[in-house]
């Protein structure tokens, strides 16, 4: 019954997400899904809680009581084990209190992990996350042919589209990369070094070696360059801009994304001497 709860979801990660989290329960007790009881629900969420971070504990568990309450929504179970006697529910949804915030970095900072890349081709990658702001996985589907139209629309979370511009530093750098990928039918920009398109965990693992090697928070993820850029165009801009920048569909997003460093707060003080 999995693959037919999967089908269900229309968001490709979801789905992998989900599959793979439901399977690690029901795996955790040698189950199937019409024996688990509330007993099983509970100590399992235990169990998460004290192996993982919050926001992945958070997803297993909604992927979890999803699926309980589609199997019942079907007939497929007579009870539904994450509901407890009386109606109850039991809490799946963890409130996520980050223990710190993540590092974020200036875009001044952010440009060092250019010189601080191995090969031309993580150098393009810096540079594209930079000068378009987009996400790992839409970083992963751009091709040569997005790239040869210089202004493409790719499709982003949501299935929204969005419109993008390869500018002249993305450009440079890409270029150069282009000059030494090697010759594939694959028609993905970024490729692994197995000729396939590269995966989010090898695009964080490269950003991570960049980051070392150029003395800079090693906690930074391919989303912490979407926060930089985002700042970097507001203050060049102004709040509607970097939402339409983004194409985002609400102007408050703006402040989700933007962040200030200490100095340049210190240095907006200084511009209020007289």
């Amino acid at each position: 019954m999995l693959n037919e709860f999967l089908q269900t979801l229309h968001n490709d990660k979801t789905k992998k997400a989900y599959g793979k989290a439901i399977s690690n329960f029901l795996s955790y007790y040698g189950k199937g899904y019409a024996d688990i009881t509330p007993s099983d629900v509970i100590d399992y969420k235990h169990y998460l809680e004290d192996k993982y971070a919050d926001a992945t504990v958070q997803l297993r568990l909604v992927a979890i009581g999803r699926y309980f309450k589609y199997l019942y929504s079907i007939y497929k179970i007579d009870t539904n084990p994450c509901v407890l006697r009386g109606g109850e529910t039991i809490t799946l949804h963890k409130a996520i209190k980050p223990t710190r915030e993540k590092s974020y970095i200036s875009f001044e900072d952010a440009q060092k992990l250019i010189d601080a890349g191995e090969n031309t081709r993580d150098k393009a990658i810096v540079a594209t996350y930079l000068s378009t702001g987009i996400r790992a996985q839409e970083l992963i589907n751009l091709t040569i042919s997005d790239y040869k139209k210089r202004t493409p629309i790719i499709i982003t979370k949501g299935n929204k589209p969005r419109r993008i511009k390869f500018n002249d530093t993305a450009c440079k750098y890409i270029d150069a990369y282009l000059k030494d990928r090697k010759k594939v039918e694959c028609d993905n920009i970024f490729i692994s070094n197995k000729r396939n398109p590269m995966s989010q965990d090898a695009l964080n693992k490269a950003l991570k070696r960049m980051a070392k090697r150029a003395g800079l928070p090693s906690d930074i993820t391919n989303h912490s360059l979407r926060h930089t850029t985002a700042s970097k165009v507001l203050r060049e801009s102004d709040p509607a801009t970097t939402r339409d920048f983004f194409n985002w569909s609400s102007i408050s997003m703006v402040d989700r994304y933007t962040h200030s460093t200490t100095q340049e707060v210190d240095d907006v003080c200084d511009t209020l001497n007289f």
